[in-house]
């Protein structure tokens, strides 16, 4: 599974498509440390907010669908990712240059 970040670079969501990608080993090592710390982050959040992140984020469901199966508003929903990922870049600020294609 693939994301592409607003710099218009598509990186590998899983593990498994990281290890197909030329990261050096250094950068593959960076790059798994810091999933393991946002999903550390994510479990901190608000329950309704992990839950809205995770379809959004992990599952990559669209915000019409979310809204849907949560009974709120898609509005709700944007909110409460813009909400997420603001909290989530708040708390791994040093990993910067990292953050704009996994979050």
């Amino acid at each position: 599974m693939y994301r592409q970040s607003q710099k218009g670079i598509i990186v590998p969501l899983s593990t498994e498509s990281l290890e197909q990608t030329e990261l050096t080993t250094e950068e593959f090592l960076q790059y798994k440390e810091l999933q393991h710390l946002i999903a550390d982050e994510v479990s901190k959040l608000p329950e309704k907010m992990q839950r809205i992140y995770r379809l959004s984020r992990i599952e990559q469901l669209p915000i019409a669908l979310i809204a849907e199966q949560l009974k709120v508003s898609e509005q709700t929903v944007k909110n409460t990712i813009t909400s997420a990922l603001k909290r989530l870049r708040e708390k791994l600020s040093r990993y910067s240059s990292f953050l704009p294609f996994l979050l």
